[in-house]
């Protein structure tokens, strides 16, 4: 559990989360996504200690009830840092509603999430819509692994008679 300093000011406390799910990834990926959120920190001229590095290893971000987003979430609520820099916004949660719960719990304790791949930020007050765009993409990549597959195998001729089959015995009619 990270360890608040209390000769530091608010201002100065950042820190990163970082997860990966087991299926998809590797442990390497948390040192990746760490790395990310530190270049991003020192372009903008402040540094994440290492007892301010939250991570979740082989969890799913379909799920709350992450040992590491419990603890960020626990600190959070104990004013222990402003800010906390992820990779990408899926790693907060691939569920949307649990994504946008994540964020807005970190709102009400005044926690500002900046996502680095996304270039997002939820200060900015123009981030909130691609925040909640990001966060129905991130869903369906939990719920449809094929998209990116099924993009590409899609069939002109189905598009122009009107109906469009992706991936399985699913079709859309347009």
């Amino acid at each position: 559990m990270p360890v608040h300093d209390s000769s530091r000011s608010d201002q100065d406390e950042r820190l990163a989360y970082a997860r990966y799910s087991s299926e998809n990834q590797r442990p390497e990926s948390i040192e990746d996504q760490v790395a990310a959120c530190r270049r991003l920190a020192g372009q903008r001229e402040f540094t994440i200690a290492e007892e301010h590095i939250y991570c979740d290893q082989a969890q799913s971000g379909a799920r709350k009830d992450r040992p590491g987003l419990a603890t960020l979430l626990s600190s959070a609520q104990g004013g222990q840092f402003q800010v906390v820099l992820v990779d990408d916004l899926s790693r907060l949660a691939r569920d949307n509603y649990l994504m946008l719960s994540v964020l807005a719990e970190l709102h009400f304790a005044g926690v500002r999430v900046v996502s680095v791949a996304d270039g997002l930020d939820s200060h900015d007050e123009e981030a909130t819509l691609g925040i909640q765009i990001r966060g129905i993409f991130n869903e369906l990549q939990l719920c449809i692994p094929q998209i990116p597959s099924a993009t590409n195998a899609l069939e002109i001729s189905d598009i122009q008679e009107g109906s469009l089959s992706l991936v399985g015995d699913r079709e859309v009619t347009m």
